[in-house]
């Protein structure tokens, strides 16, 4: 939906919202005291007015990531305005590469991507249990910013480690496997010569993990099997694809097309049965991807997106989802308004989306979301 008096021009991208950033990327903000959300992305001309969180939601919390000098502190908090965060674990940080992962389904569990500096820019994935704090390590060396893809029944995790790209950028990414409870890791499956290749979603049996690749021809989707074979499933776009979603009942996959038209970013949704690619709708640029439990369409970020801000902003900002709570009443999402210097990239923050009206997720800088985890 566009926002009343917004400008229509090219969007430049800020740092946070790289191509590559997945799974655990993007839900977003509203402003004032309602957040409307066009109720359809194909022709998003109905709003409504979101109801009040409900008490009784066993995953109504958030965990995050905040930077703190040469570690990062992991917090817990209650999706409640104003709510006191509660320190969970911290991890020593390196290179300026800071921790991020993403929330289990049971919401029980944080997957989280570290760098320590003791094994160069090769990552470790931990895995910290809720509420007891409990830590696994996982056996095998990932990406920094791999992907963090949990099962549905939250007993495996995929993630990917690359090697080095040769001259031509390629590079050969192996999809790395990772049980919860012992951090034994297995390759799943490895694909050769390609620019990218990230795993986006389980299938709903857990027997199956879509894969989006990148290479000359363009992005295309896999089904990669238990035993890693390989199925393509067909072509997203014959460029670049980012913020790749799928959706909840695993029939779709929403992301986000460069170079659409007049447009840097548009929003499409690929039907996983037919190959059917269909469009957002939009005509302005569009950023991030989100599905609202219950939801037949995905939510879109950016200028152009789906989910806008009311009352109308009058400064430019958009918005661009992060993740919506398991209950759909409230939305976690940054954000982005433009700086005061034209060279100078949108500033983010992270914020708390309800029907009564919005909160900073912290209010210290850096803040880095994690998922919805139990109360």
């Amino acid at each position: 939906m566009l926002v009343p008096g917004m400008r229509q021009k090219k969007v430049e991208i800020p740092p946070a919202l790289g191509p590559i950033l997945v799974a655990f990327t993007a839900t977003v903000i509203g402003v004032g005291a309602w957040l409307l959300v066009g109720a359809n992305t194909q022709s998003p001309t109905e709003l409504l007015v979101l109801p009040s969180p409900s008490a009784t939601s066993d995953i109504g919390s958030i965990a995050y990531v905040l930077p703190s000098g040469k570690e990062d502190i992991i917090y817990v908090r209650s999706r409640e305005a104003g709510a006191e965060p509660q320190r969970v674990i911290s991890f020593p940080s390196a290179f300026n590469l800071h921790a991020r992962g993403n929330s289990s389904p049971a919401g029980d569990t944080l997957g989280i991507v570290t760098v320590s500096g003791n094994a160069g820019a090769l990552a470790t994935m931990t895995f910290i249990s809720l509420p007891e704090k409990e830590i696994v390590v996982g056996g095998s060396p990932v990406d920094f910013l791999s992907a963090v893809v949990w099962a549905p029944m939250s007993d495996r995790v995929a993630g990917q480690l690359s090697t080095l790209p040769d001259s031509a950028g390629r590079v050969d990414v192996q999809l790395v496997e990772t049980t919860v409870a012992t951090g034994a890791a297995r390759t799943l499956t490895t694909f050769e010569d390609v620019l990218l290749a990230t795993p986006i979603g389980y299938a709903l049996d857990g027997n199956g993990l879509y894969v989006v690749t990148l290479d000359q021809s363009g992005s295309l989707v896999w089904l990669v099997g238990k035993g890693g074979e390989q199925k393509k499933l067909g072509r997203l776009s014959t460029g670049r694809t980012r913020d790749w979603r799928l959706s909840p009942d695993g029939s779709r996959i929403a992301f986000v097309e460069a170079k659409v038209g007049e447009r840097s970013y548009g929003g499409r949704i690929f039907v996983i049965a037919t190959g059917v690619i269909r469009d957002s709708g939009g005509t302005l640029e569009q950023l991030g991807a989100s599905w609202r439990p219950g939801s037949l369409a995905p939510d879109f970020g950016g200028p152009g997106g789906s989910l806008t801000l009311a009352p109308a902003p009058d400064d430019g900002s958009y918005i661009v989802p992060l993740e919506w709570s398991p209950d759909g009443t409230t939305l976690v999402a940054s954000v982005f308004r433009e700086a005061d210097e034209p060279e100078t990239p949108p500033v983010e923050s992270v914020q708390v989306i309800t029907a009564s009206g919005r909160d900073l997720l912290s209010e210290e800088g850096g803040v880095r979301f994690l998922g919805w985890v139990v109360n």
